[in-house]
């Protein structure tokens, strides 16, 4: 063999051990980074995420009829209401759960909150009279 040979197989050779020694990079996500969806079975027009963060994130993608904009919300548990994780601008609410106090601005909500249990949470709603029920009147 001659010297060019050698030399060919030897580059050759180096080059294989340089690219067989390359690291190897992970494709999973940092855990905090991580999102589990919640399967949702009779409702459609919104989303349920879980990231590992331990917020709650719904988008609300059709709020009305013919609306251009999906509103995206944050739910986060009071374990972790002290820590500043979230960026604001990204959510159109933050909202710390459990809801502790609650205003409702139709009646359509009422009965929903007494089948709830959480009546008691009502602190706020325009116009009494309006109210049928007469354990929440």
């Amino acid at each position: 063999m001659d010297s060019y040979a050698i030399k060919y197989i030897g580059l050759l050779c180096l080059l294989l051990a340089f690219v067989s020694c390359k690291k190897k990079n992970q494709n999973s996500l940092p855990e905090t980074m991580k999102k589990d969806f919640v399967t949702i079975n009779y409702a459609k027009g919104f989303s349920i995420e879980k990231p590992a963060s331990g917020i709650t994130i719904i988008k609300v993608y059709s709020p009305w009829p013919d609306a251009d904009e999906a509103f995206t919300y944050a739910l986060v548990p009071k374990a972790l209401q002290t820590q500043p994780q979230l960026n604001e601008k990204e959510f159109d609410a933050i909202i710390n759960v459990p809801v502790e106090r609650i205003i409702a601005t139709s009646t359509t909500h009422i009965p929903a909150l007494e089948n709830l249990g959480v009546i008691d949470k009502l602190v706020g709603f325009p116009e009494t009279r309006y109210i049928s029920s007469e354990a929440t009147r």
